[in-house]
């Protein structure tokens, strides 16, 4: 219920409203979680992309950058870390090979900016993907941050990085998106499948979302995406 009424129903809202205020433009910060529907989180941010794509008229644009992790962002890889780190740990990790994706702040701010750019040309049915570099191994963040926090509290006892295993939808590496085309220095652009019916299906789940229909909402989602998990 929170991932659909967070990442789609809000993002419809806004956009509506966006479009109602007369702005010309309107930016998803979306995430490279919604390259892959196999779980309820990556198939919510991908429906919130066409939610938002939904919302487009001939004098209202829409573009979505897929970020990866940025670092230092609330919530996110490092800030989780962190605070593992700073209460003792353990600091967690899914999988010893894991590797993501990640953005520093200032690379994630640019990329958004750039795609609010009157002047950029962006086809249909397109997401914007910056430039990433490589992936980096998740162990190799922790252990910096692990270092960091000893740094800070010298006399504290070693903090443990622990590997917990990956979770129901989630991979090893994130999906590497196919078909780039370079727009701007830095920054590409990305097809993705149109989903048909969006605006009725995002009724439905703010129908099912008012009624605490958690049931109602998995159904949608996986009638939309047939690789969505049926785990909880």
């Amino acid at each position: 219920l929170a991932a659909a009424r967070a990442n789609v129903l809000a993002t419809r809202a806004c956009a509506t409203a966006a479009a109602r205020a007369g702005a010309t433009c309107f930016v998803l910060a979306s995430s490279k979680k919604a390259g892959s529907a196999a779980s309820v989180h990556g198939a919510t941010r991908r429906l919130a992309e066409a939610a938002a794509f939904g919302a487009a008229t001939d004098v209202f644009s829409v573009r979505a950058v897929r970020l990866g992790n940025v670092l230092g962002s609330r919530g996110g890889l490092l800030a989780r870390f962190r605070d593992q780190a700073l209460a003792g740990g353990p600091v967690t990790l899914t999988h010893e090979d894991a590797a993501r994706f990640v953005l520093v702040a200032e690379e994630a701010a640019s990329a958004l900016l750039t795609a609010a750019a009157p002047a950029l040309a962006v086809s249909g049915g397109h997401v914007l993907v910056p430039d990433h570099g490589e992936q980096v191994r998740v162990r190799d963040i922790a252990e910096a941050v692990v270092g960091w926090a000893r740094s800070q509290r010298p006399s504290a006892p070693p903090v443990e990085v622990r590997v917990v295993g990956l979770r129901a939808g989630e991979s090893l590496r994130d999906p590497a998106p196919e078909g780039l085309l370079a727009v701007v220095p830095g920054l590409f652009s990305h097809p993705v499948p149109v989903i048909a019916g969006i605006a009725a299906l995002v009724d439905g789940l703010d129908a099912a979302v008012r009624a605490a229909d958690e049931e109602r909402v998995r159904s949608l989602l996986r009638e939309t995406f047939a690789e969505l998990l049926t785990r909880r």
